[in-house]
């Protein structure tokens, strides 16, 4: 049977590469016109913002590991077995890093097969990251509609409602199977059968989340504080619309992690919450420096995830297989 591809193959990886290499030029060019002005914020770097950002990295990293435990409640059956959450859990960390290759499909690929390495089931696997991915873009939707509803007006609540929404019914079992499925089909995986999820399960995934969000969100308005000198009150502000910043990157296929898109977003946020010496440069300087240091925090939480893997190998000669999680 021929499959007839909507466009030439190929298309869609030059796209990708077309919008990298216009945002690289793009980032060069305003780093290159605000030189002077990076300078004088890096000289003012002092002892007090290096305590700043080995906080916020605490946090950041409380933050992505608490996501990664939200997907390991979403597994049916996982809290009733002994050593499947930390299992779920080095799987999420492991696959996350995979986010930085343009695409979606690399990190699916490498969650399923890392989840199968530790014996779990993949198309449950991939059932609970979607279900984790649609409570993400939910949250985010809700601090989009609450933080920037007084900016945005009316059609900046109509956009969350409608992604609240959206995310919502990618949890209900009928379109939840067919998400599943399609996914299944992209990584070249076979269609599952799925139950739906559980209730419980779900408050425990979103109570979870929303601790994870607060943490990432306090991260952030952490940084922005110190190095962009935004005050509490604003930075507060910042700190609620970075979820909606982040899921926006998570959207964008076109580039690694949302590079460039998350950047943007939040840029534009610190800027209208900013007291009035702050510039351009230094806004920007805040969103990148957070970008760098949550890829430092994903890098080391995968460190992390690895050499548990290696010592679970070497102590027992064998893949770390869990057992057999109960459907």
């Amino acid at each position: 049977m021929t499959t007839h591809r909507p466009f030439p193959r190929g298309t869609t990886r030059l796209l990708r590469r077309s919008a990298m290499a216009i945002a690289f030029v793009f980032v060069v060019l305003f780093v290159w016109r605000h030189i002077p002005t990076l300078q004088q914020t890096a000289s003012q770097w002092d002892l007090s913002d290096t305590l700043v950002l080995v906080a916020s990295g605490v946090l950041a990293a409380a933050g992505m590991s608490l996501h990664a435990w939200s997907f390991a409640a979403l597994y049916p059956g996982a809290a009733n077995e002994a050593g499947a959450v930390k299992g779920l859990w080095l799987t999420y960390l492991i696959a996350n890093v995979f986010k930085y290759i343009p695409g979606r499909v690399a990190t699916v690929a490498a969650l399923l097969s890392s989840a199968s390495y530790r014996g779990f089931d993949q198309a449950r696997t991939l059932q609970a990251f979607l279900g984790a991915l649609s409570l993400s873009g939910t949250m985010a939707a809700a601090s989009l509609a609450f933080s920037l509803g007084a900016v945005g007006g009316e059609l900046t609540k109509v956009v969350g409602v409608t992604v609240i929404l959206s995310g919502l019914a990618l949890l209900h079992p009928r379109i939840n199977h067919a998400v599943v499925a399609l996914a299944a089909r992209l990584v070249g995986r076979s269609g599952p059968a799925l139950g739906p999820y559980r209730y419980t399960d779900l408050l425990r995934a979103a109570g979870i989340q929303a601790l994870a969000w607060l943490l990432l969100g306090s991260s952030f308005g952490l940084l922005v504080m110190s190095i962009a000198r935004v005050p509490l009150e604003g930075a507060a502000w910042c700190a609620t619309a970075y979820p909606a910043a982040f899921m926006a990157g998570v959207a964008s296929v076109l580039t690694p992690a949302g590079l460039g898109v998350r950047e943007g977003l939040l840029t534009g946020v610190v800027m209208a919450y900013a007291s009035a010496d702050t510039a351009l440069p230094q806004a920007l300087f805040a969103t990148v420096a957070h970008r760098l240091l949550l890829t430092a925090v994903d890098g080391l939480l995968f460190l992390i995830a690895t050499c548990s893997d290696w010592g679970s190998a070497l102590d027992g000669g064998e893949a770390p297989r869990t057992p057999h999680v109960a459907e």
